[in-house]
C-alpha cells in the first residue's frame, strides 16, 4: 500500500468534518470524592486539562 504524507487543506478538512457524523465520548471517573483528569499532550489545546475520552471516526471499531 502506498502512503502519502500530505495533508488536506484546513478548509477542506473542516468541510469534511462538518459533513460526517462523529461520535465523541468523555468519561468522568470518581473515586473517594476525587475525579480523574488528564493533561493534553497533543494539539489543539496542548497542556490543557480535560476529561479522558476520544473520538470515533466512521468505520473505526
Amino acid at each position: 500500500m502506498e502512503v502519502h504524507d500530505e495533508r488536506v487543506p484546513e478548509e477542506t478538512f473542516g468541510a469534511c468534518l462538518d459533513a460526517l457524523p462523529q461520535v465523541c465520548v468523555e468519561v468522568l471517573l470518581e473515586r473517594d470524592g476525587r475525579l480523574l483528569v488528564a493533561r493534553r499532550t497533543n494539539e489543539p489545546a496542548r497542556g490543557e486539562w480535560f476529561w479522558p475520552g476520544g473520538r470515533l471516526y466512521k468505520g473505526e471499531e
